[in-house]
């Protein structure tokens, strides 16, 4: 029997009859039928980058075009002067700059392929202003201060390989007062040689380098002090150490 076709009468269901069951609206509104009546999850959100494949392409002809402008200066097919690692990662950022062209006109973000480009403008600008830097060489420098006041001075050493040789300064122990000699070294390889007629503090702060003192060795971010000759009488010389990217070694003898 059909139910009534007027809207404000009910049908009645028919006995037996299994009743329908709805299923929970999704987001955004509607229903969507689900076997066993479960909802559906919820759908991944879409990315929005310019893909696997579109970075691996770019990325490639970056360096395909890079390394080729690099291959022909070397062989002298071209002259670049003194900019042409500048020249190398200027192109390789142009290509990574069309990349991102590309993938804006798809309506995609830039993703990586940003952070390529940023990285290759960054490191040509530094090629730009040191355009020798590939055939920098370190240079030796040490340091050997024959009076207090020297010593106060401190020592600075950049990209070098270097000795600071402190067993020289005229201490005449017991020394009256503390002296602090100032070591900064950066980038660098430095042997640091205490007197072993004095007492002697060893103050050190390390940004990602190593401080090997004896047997012992400490990397990466550190900041120790050690204590050398304490049975001697007097006040310390005072050795504080700022090392960045260096390698520090700390030897006792005069």
């Amino acid at each position: 029997m059909r139910c009534p076709a007027t809207a404000s009468q009910r049908c009645r269901a028919r006995p037996g009859a299994r009743p329908r069951r709805r299923v929970p609206s999704l987001p955004g509104g509607g229903y969507r039928p689900v076997p066993g009546g479960g909802p559906v999850p919820p759908t991944k959100p879409r990315s929005f980058g310019p893909g696997a494949p579109a970075v691996a392409v770019t990325t490639g002809l970056a360096l395909l075009v890079g390394g080729s402008i690099k291959a022909l200066d070397v062989a002298n097919v071209i002259d670049l002067g003194t900019s042409g690692n500048a020249v190398v990662w200027a192109s390789a950022a142009v290509v990574l700059g069309l990349g991102i062209l590309i993938a804006g006109l798809r309506g995609r973000t830039s993703g990586i392929l940003g952070f390529f480009a940023a990285v290759a403008l960054i490191v040509g600008g530094i090629f730009n202003v040191l355009p020798n830097g590939d055939r920098f060489r370190p240079q030796n420098a040490d340091w050997s201060p024959v009076s207090i006041q020297q010593a106060r001075d401190g020592f600075d050493i950049t990209a070098g390989t270097g000795t600071v040789d402190l067993s020289g300064v005229p201490v005449n122990p017991p020394l009256r007062t503390d002296v602090v000699v100032p070591i900064e070294a950066t980038a660098s390889n430095l042997t640091v040689i205490i007197p072993d007629s004095v007492p002697v503090e060893v103050r050190a702060d390390m940004t990602m380098g190593n401080l090997n003192e004896g047997s012992q060795s400490h990397g990466g971010m550190t900041t120790r002090q050690s204590n050398y000759n304490t049975g001697e009488p007097g006040a310390t010389l005072i050795v504080e150490i700022d090392g960045t990217f260096s390698n520090v070694t700390i030897k006792e003898g005069n």
